[in-house]
C-alpha cells in the first residue's frame, strides 16, 4: 500500500497525480548528455602530514572546498586550486570535536557549515573552522541534511521507533524545534521490520534557491518535489537495472545493505542523481551488456529537469570504484565533484554538454 500524502484536497491530489503519471509514462530511451574533463585532484594519501579520505564536500561562496573524512574525524580546507589551507573537528567529546562525523553535510548562504555527529546532533562550524554551535533535533538518527538559511533546516531523520508517522523530512529550525514534518516513501512500512524500514527511510535530500525540497529514498529510486509549505509538487521514478539488497552479516544479527542510490544534488534548473551500483571492475562481468552502465568510466548520474521532472539524461562519474563513488556535487552547471574511497582522492572536472 502506497502512502497518500495527509491534508491533500481532491482536486490538489488529482493534479499531483496527472504530474507524476506525465512524468513516469511512457518514457523515451535517454542519451549520454555530458562528458567530463577533470582538470583538478585533491590527493589524500599526497601528503602524509595532511591524510585524509574523502566522504563528502562544501564549497563555500569564495571557492574553497571543505573535504569531510569520517576516518580521521576531521574536515580539511583546500582553496580554489586545490592547495592546503587547514583543518578543524577532530575526535573527542569537546564542543567542535565528533564522537562520529558523519558524511552528509551542507552550507549555507553566510558560509556556516553543518555537520552531522552521531546520535543525532548536528554541529555548526564558520568557514574558518570556528566552532559555532550545537544543533540537537528531536530525531533518534540524522541521516541528511540540506541547508536553506539558518532557520531553515531539513533533514532527513529516518523512522522513529515506535512511530507510524513516517515522514522522510523534518524541518527544523536553528535551535532546532521541529517546524514541520512531511514527505514519504512508495514502500508498504507496515508490514517490515524496523531494521529494513531504517535503510528504506533513508533519504538523500537537497534544497534549491526557491525553498523547494527534493529527496529520493537509497533503497527506493523516486524523486519527491515538495514546496517549502510541504505540499507536494511531483514525483518521479526513477529506472536502474539493479536492486537494493540486505544481506546477513553473521554473527551479530547486522545486515550489510546495498542500495540502488547514494546521493542527490540540485543545481540551477536540474537534478543530479547518483547511482550506487555498477561502477566498479568487479562489476564488469554482469554489467557489460546492460545498457546505459559503463563501469570503466564511473558510476551513471542522473540528470532531471527539476522543474518538471523530466528525465533529460545521464554521464558518467569518471571515477571507477568498487566501493562507489561517495558524493557529487555540481557548481554553476558547469563543475563536478566527486571521489571514491578507493584512492583517497577529490576530483573536479568541467561539465562538457
Amino acid at each position: 500500500m502506497k502512502t497518500a500524502i495527509p491534508l491533500l484536497k481532491t482536486l490538489t491530489m488529482a493534479a499531483i497525480l496527472l504530474v507524476s503519471v506525465m512524468a513516469c509514462g511512457n518514457r523515451e530511451p535517454v542519451n549520454e548528455i555530458i562528458t567530463l574533463n577533470r582538470i583538478m585532484a585533491i590527493d589524500g594519501g599526497l601528503d602524509i602530514e595532511h591524510y585524509f579520505t574523502p566522504a563528502n564536500i562544501v564549497i563555500d561562496s569564495e571557492g574553497r572546498i571543505f573535504i569531510f573524512d569520517p576516518i580521521c574525524m576531521k574536515i580539511a580546507a583546500y582553496n580554489r586550486n586545490g592547495e592546503y589551507l587547514f583543518e578543524f573537528g577532530g575526535p573527542g567529546e569537546a564542543p567542535g570535536e565528533f564522537s562520529f562525523l558523519f558524511y552528509n553535510c551542507d552550507i549555507d548562504a553566510d558560509n556556516n557549515i553543518y555537520t552531522i555527529n552521531r546520535p543525532c546532533w548536528i554541529e555548526v562550524f564558520a568557514s574558518d573552522g570556528t566552532y559555532l554551535k550545537r544543533i540537537t533535533p528531536r530525531a533518534e538518527l540524522v541521516f541528511d541534511i540540506a541547508v536553506f538559511d539558518s532557520s531553515r533546516i531539513y533533514i532527513n531523520a529516518g523512522a522513529m521507533i515506535g512511530s507510524r508517522n513516517y515522514h522522510c523530512i523534518m524541518e527544523i529550525d536553528g535551535d532546532g524545534n521541529t517546524v514541520n514534518e512531511f514527505g514519504s516513501v512508495d514502500v508498504d512500512l507496515e508490514n517490515i521490520p524496523l531494521w529494513q524500514k531504517s535503510s528504506v527511510m533513508s533519504c538523500v535530500i537537497d534544497v534549491d534557491e526557491d525553498g523547494y525540497v527534493y529527496y529520493t529514498s537509497i533503497m527506493d529510486y523516486k524523486i519527491f518535489k515538495y514546496d517549502s509549505t510541504g505540499v507536494l509538487v511531483y514525483s518521479v521514478e526513477g529506472e536502474t537495472p539493479f536492486e537494493a539488497s540486505w544481506e546477513p552479516k553473521p554473527p551479530y544479527g547486522m545486515r550489510t545493505v546495498t542500495p540502488v542510490v547514494w546521493d542527490l544534488c540540485v543545481d540551477q534548473n536540474r537534478i543530479y542523481v547518483l547511482w550506487a551500483q555498477e561502477g566498479g571492475e568487479s562489476n564488469r562481468a554482469s554489467t557489460e551488456s546492460v545498457p546505459g552502465v559503463s563501469t570503466e568510466r564511473g558510476y551513471r548520474v542522473d540528470v532531471f529537469n527539476k522543474n518538471s521532472g523530466e528525465l533529460l539524461g545521464y554521464f558518467y562519474s569518471q571515477v571507477p570504484s568498487e566501493t562507489r563513488n561517495m558524493f557529487i556535487k555540481v557548481v554553476d552547471g558547469t563543475y563536478f565533484y566527486t571521489a571514491s574511497h578507493d584512492d583517497g582522492i577529490v576530483y573536479k572536472f568541467e561539465m562538457i554538454y
